[in-house]
């Protein structure tokens, strides 16, 4: 949870700077390796497999679709 807290102040803070008073999608996924990459460990396994944890947080992005909303 305050990770997820975390990532809320973070995206809001993020939209501000950049004029919005709204979040999108993008917001949260530029700020997902600095919000999260210091709270996830590897164990050794993902060592011999060459994963650091940059990459397994773009892997899960590029594997997450983004919501969105059938207005029709």
């Amino acid at each position: 949870p305050r990770a997820t807290l975390g990532m809320v102040k973070c995206a809001k803070a993020y939209a501000a700077i950049q004029g919005r008073n709204y979040v999108l999608p993008d917001d949260v996924k530029t700020l997902v390796p600095y919000v999260f990459g210091h709270r996830i460990q590897t164990n050794h396994y993902s060592f011999t497999q060459d994963n650091d944890v940059q990459k397994i947080l773009k892997g899960i992005l590029q594997e997450v679709a983004v919501p969105t909303e059938d207005l029709q």
